[in-house]
């Protein structure tokens, strides 16, 4: 399935693609680790964000994404769970991508990705099975705007890249304050880049994941 992917992204057509959001969440499917992006960085980085500071900071992350069947969620999903410092630190993130085409409702040669939180996020640490998630509703989900789906923007050197800026992506988050969510991540077989922001109305930021640039992760294991 990875070779179908480099040979289809090598021709630089994703019309050649028989399912290209499954190919996707295949190709993302592993362990991960930013940890030569985290020993090569400046030592003043290497801190937690603080307020006032939200560019210049980076930390470790270990990353699994696991494919995983979500019935009642349509699309090619995967789970994935970054924890920070290494693989028994503790959970930094958790969210549901999913995969399918930009136009839901039509057949569309280009796929765009939705990101999700959950209600429960502890009720789902751990869980790395294709059928743990069968059960899984919107309900269960934190979900985002269908404005805020990250759409492709380029597909070339064998590298896909999905992005989605803040003029288009705005929420009210649970603090009620209102941003602009920009994100932006870049999928090939060994590399992962990824970033996001949440950006007010007066130009601040609400929060930068990471500070310094995006997270640069690497393949460890498939």
């Amino acid at each position: 399935m990875i070779t179908a992917l480099m040979i289809a992204m090598a021709a630089g057509s994703a019309g050649e693609l028989e399912s290209e959001g499954e190919i996707l969440a295949s190709l993302l499917t592993g362990v991960w680790s930013n940890a030569a992006q985290y020993a090569a960085a400046d030592e003043s980085l290497k801190r937690p964000p603080a307020p006032g500071h939200p560019y210049d900071w980076i930390d470790l992350q270990h990353a699994r994404f696991v494919q995983v069947d979500t019935p009642h969620i349509p699309g090619d999903t995967v789970y994935l769970e970054w924890r920070s410092g290494g693989p028994d630190g503790p959970v930094s993130r958790q969210r549901l991508w999913v995969f399918h085409s930009v136009y839901k409702d039509q057949e569309s040669p280009l796929t765009g990705m939705d990101f999700h939180a959950f209600r429960n996020p502890q009720a789902f640490e751990g869980r790395t099975g294709w059928s743990d998630f069968t059960d899984l509703t919107l309900d269960d989900l934190v979900a985002y705007p269908e404005a805020c789906q990250l759409v492709p923007v380029s597909r070339e050197n064998r590298v896909t890249v999905l992005e989605i800026l803040e003029d288009n992506c705005v929420i009210t988050a649970q603090s009620g304050r209102e941003m602009g969510i920009n994100a932006r991540v870049a999928i090939s077989f060994d590399r992962i880049e990824y970033s996001e922001s949440g950006r007010l109305a007066d130009g601040g930021y609400a929060f930068k994941v990471p500070g310094a640039g995006a997270y640069e992760f690497e393949r460890v294991w498939n």
